[in-house]
């Protein structure tokens, strides 16, 4: 699996294709603003608020790991 990370202020970051598997994600992390083409998201904890909000704006596929960005943050 790959490191985990603390995130706890990401607003604004470009994510693009970013393997955040595993990744911590504290209770009042914000990816308002984020770029998240083609990031993992795989394990990683989200409040609902925030899968929602990710949900709404991702797309791609991580050419790392192979996976598609929304079913990694379990969208529905």
């Amino acid at each position: 699996s790959g490191p985990n990370y603390v995130c706890p202020l990401v607003q604004q970051a470009n994510l693009t294709n970013a393997n955040l598997e595993g990744a911590l994600a504290t209770g009042n992390t914000s990816f308002r603003g984020s770029i998240i083409t083609g990031a993992d998201f795989t394990d990683v904890p989200l409040r609902d608020d925030q899968r929602e909000y990710l949900c709404k704006i991702a797309d791609g596929v991580n050419p790392t790991t192979g996976n598609v960005t929304r079913e990694t943050l379990l969208c529905s």
